[in-house]
């Protein structure tokens, strides 16, 4: 699931330079989310959740793509909780595990609504370039995560293989003379930033290496070590991964461009 989602992207975006493939995927990503969130974290109703995802995350992706803005991701985030608890007014009593379906509501809300992220890197040529390379480390880094059969053998494959697809990245980015474009964008006030070479690597790495990290916190949240998950909440899991590793990137670009 995460590699279609993130090669698709990458691929599609770089060949069409066309905006909407990028929101295409991510309202892709928040349907399958939807549909086997229930079936991944086990609530004791489907429809609560699912609702509140397409309701909260769609419009937002919609919305930070016509306005080139992700404040409007921010005002979402606050309203899923009472999007959440409106539409878990509508369950039929008695509403069993009432705690725990709001709050799976909630957090499938949140993960929608953080996923819009990657819209917002569309925005500029520079930043779309990130977006492509990020997708592609993405897809890579999830392929890293099956290594061995334990939490801790997918965590270590995860974050190897996030850091050194990262750094391979920034190799790439080097060669295309792409690399000082990037460090300025993302480190301004980097020490060392005047040696391009090194800042690029750094700046890779720990993109990678942050990646990997997201990755790896999703399976030991929600992975199928200690317990099985349906095949629609396995899909789930991988949209999950998806939508979530935007964040790091788009901490890295927006809040270092700042």
């Amino acid at each position: 699931m995460v590699v279609i989602l993130s090669l698709f992207m990458a691929i599609a975006y770089s060949l069409t330079q066309w905006r909407d493939v990028v929101t295409i995927t991510i309202v892709i990503a928040i349907v399958v989310l939807a549909n086997g969130w229930s079936g991944l974290v086990h609530t004791p109703d489907r429809y609560p959740a699912a609702i509140t995802t397409m309701i909260v995350g769609i419009p937002t992706v919609v919305i930070v793509r016509l306005t080139n803005d992700m404040a409007w991701g921010t005002i979402a985030l606050g309203l899923t909780v009472l999007v959440a608890a409106v539409v878990e007014m509508g369950r039929p009593q008695p509403r069993e595990d009432l705690v725990k379906s709001l709050s799976a509501s909630v957090a499938a809300g949140l993960i929608a609504v953080l996923g819009s992220a990657w819209v917002s890197l569309t925005t500029s040529p520079l930043w779309s370039i990130i977006l492509i390379g990020a997708a592609v480390v993405t897809s890579l880094t999830v392929i890293g995560d099956q290594f061995g059969t334990s939490l801790w053998s997918n965590t270590i494959g995860s974050l190897v293989v996030g850091t050194v697809s990262g750094i391979l990245l920034g190799s790439v980015a080097i060669f295309m003379g792409r690399d000082a474009h990037i460090v300025a964008l993302a480190f301004p006030a980097l020490p060392g930033a005047g040696n391009s070479l090194i800042s690029i690597m750094i700046t890779s790495g720990v993109l990678g290496l942050a990646i990997g990290a997201v990755i790896a916190i999703v399976d030991g949240l929600v992975g199928e070590h200690n317990r099985r998950c349906t095949e629609a909440g396995a899909f789930a899991r991988g949209a999950m991964k998806f939508l979530l590793a935007v964040t790091p990137i788009y901490l890295l670009v927006h809040v270092g461009a700042l």
